[in-house]
């Protein structure tokens, strides 16, 4: 448990830095690499860095739930306690990764799809993945 409760210290001190950062009051001074069409300079670094560290400090925020959890788990055994306060981590760090998951899984299947659309276009049939339809006749047959 001990080793549980230092790491949601340490994890919360880093926490703290980009939660302030990205929630705190008044404005921000970060630069960015390129800006953006039509936007003010100060509004984007702000916006930027406040989005920056926004996810970073949410991941965190997640980890210390996690750490958190092992704790509870070490102190009063697994239940429903540590349960909710992992899940409730682990959804965080969903969170804090949809903005990069999302755009990665759009793209995948967007290509997909358009990869399928020219497969038809050419061919005028739908592309088949003819060897996983194979090996599950194959299972079902086997199947008692």
């Amino acid at each position: 448990m001990l080793s549980h409760g230092l790491m949601a210290i340490i994890l919360v001190s880093f926490a703290a830095i980009g939660s302030w950062i990205a929630f705190g009051p008044g404005p921000r001074a970060c630069t960015i690499a390129f800006e953006g069409f039509l936007f003010d300079a100060a509004w984007s670094n702000d916006l930027a860095c406040r989005v920056g560290f926004g996810i970073g400090a949410v991941m965190v925020d997640g980890m210390v739930l996690l750490a958190i959890a092992g704790a509870l788990r070490a102190l009063i055994g697994p239940g429903a306690l540590p349960r909710a306060v992992e899940t409730l981590g682990v959804a965080l760090i969903l969170i804090a990764l949809a903005p990069i998951l999302l755009p990665t899984l759009v793209f995948g299947v967007g290509k997909i799809l358009l990869e399928s659309f020219a497969t038809w276009r050419a061919t005028g049939r739908w592309p088949r993945n003819e060897g996983f339809i194979r090996r599950m006749k194959a299972r079902r047959a086997a199947k008692p």
